[in-house]
């Protein structure tokens, strides 16, 4: 009769440290990986989790450790899900990675107590939103909010709330917007709003800036704005200068006329750009980008550029002329 997954284990896990060892040596020592798959394909309805075991002493990053490894997990999951899920959990963090990497384990059926259970095994950081990424895509988009309904922990509900929006962003950005606005942790819902504005910048500009226009930290949201005009004068100079025609003065519309002379000063004539420096309303901004405008108009057109910069009044003629001598 076909031992569980968790016999195999536990099997595993009760004999001798030097016995495993010897076996694992053994078996690396005598079999080549093509003869190592056929035994793990032949033992892997049996007995999956001795399967799993051996999957993992294959050689890493190799495509053979990747499939045989799915194989193994699939079959473990489906004949004892909560004994593969106790053997995960001693595995190492690195490991339990990429035991969850090998295959669609979130869509072996588990209970959602199970996948969280899984989720919440890994410490804040890369390896957890990897996780959370990869639970998240991998389920419809209903199952997924249903799954996010049940997150009690409000670092992990943020971490995840943040990929699903990212994640549907292009196909839902209405519903991408409203989840992103259920974020508690506003770090979170800042980095959710930007990859949205970020991502949406070639299909969807007045979504993008909606999204940009959402993050609550300053220094965030003028990044934002900077980065999808810039990216914008080089599509569309001409209908970005439009834009900011019509945009409600405020720090949100100092941010887009920065992002508009930077890049435009660099493709086009930075003559042209100097009554939109003009136009900037906080004082140490305008004089900022004035002097950087100035130190790269000097390498294009020296004359010109010492002329104008001699004519700025909110310019300190000290400052212009270190300037002028650099």
């Amino acid at each position: 009769m076909p031992r569980s997954a968790s016999d195999n284990f536990d099997r595993w896990n009760a004999s001798d440290p030097n016995q495993r060892i010897a076996m694992v040596n053994d078996l690396a020592a005598r079999l080549s990986t093509t003869d190592l798959q056929s035994l793990l394909n032949e033992i892997v309805e049996e007995a999956p989790g001795m399967a799993l075991v051996l999957a993992l002493q294959m050689p890493e990053g190799g495509t053979p450790r990747r499939l045989q490894g799915a194989n193994a997990v699939a079959a473990a999951f489906d004949m004892d899900p909560e004994g593969t899920i106790s053997w995960l959990l001693n595995l190492d963090s690195d490991t339990r990675a990429e035991v969850l990497s090998w295959g669609n384990v979130w869509k072996q059926g588990l209970s959602k107590s199970q996948t969280l259970q899984l989720a919440e095994s890994f410490e804040p950081g890369k390896q957890r939103d990897a996780i959370l990424e990869s639970i998240i895509t991998s389920l419809d988009l209903e199952t997924g909010l249903s799954l996010l309904s049940e997150i009690d922990s409000d670092s992990i509900r943020s971490e995840a709330l943040s990929d699903m929006a990212t994640y549907l962003g292009r196909d839902y950005p209405n519903r991408a917007f409203a989840l992103a606005g259920e974020i508690s942790d506003p770090s979170a819902q800042n980095d959710a709003y930007g990859s949205l504005a970020w991502n949406s910048r070639d299909t969807d500009l007045g979504f993008a800036f909606e999204c940009a226009f959402a993050i609550s930290n300053l220094e965030d949201r003028r990044n934002s704005i900077r980065n999808l005009v810039m990216n914008w004068v080089e599509n569309d100079p001409v209908a970005a200068s439009r834009w900011l025609t019509d945009l409600p003065s405020g720090a949100d519309r100092d941010s887009a006329i920065i992002g508009f002379v930077e890049r435009y000063a660099e493709v086009g004539d930075p003559e042209e750009v100097v009554p939109w420096l003009n136009e900037i309303e906080n004082e140490s901004l305008r004089r900022r980008y004035s002097e950087g405008l100035g130190a790269d108009w000097l390498k294009r057109d020296r004359k010109k550029a010492i002329q104008w910069l001699r004519s700025q009044s909110g310019l300190p003629p000290k400052r212009i002329e270190i300037l002028i001598a650099l």
